[in-house]
């Protein structure tokens, strides 16, 4: 096996500085996403394409 790819095919040489930043940005946003459901004040954006009319679904016969 190829020591420079990970089991799952990725890179196994990575710099370290990128992965921490990742990690950290990864982090960061799930601290967002736990603190804005902990708020019972938080309303989310929702965007108006999601509130138009549900789409046609069409049943398939066989």
């Amino acid at each position: 096996m190829n020591s420079e790819v990970d089991q799952f095919g990725r890179s196994a040489i990575n710099s370290d500085d990128l992965s921490d930043d990742k990690s950290k940005r990864i982090l960061d946003a799930l601290s967002d996403i736990k603190n804005q459901l902990q708020n019972d004040e938080y309303i989310p954006k929702v965007e108006k394409e999601n509130l138009s009319r549900p789409k046609d679904t069409k049943k398939i016969l066989t």
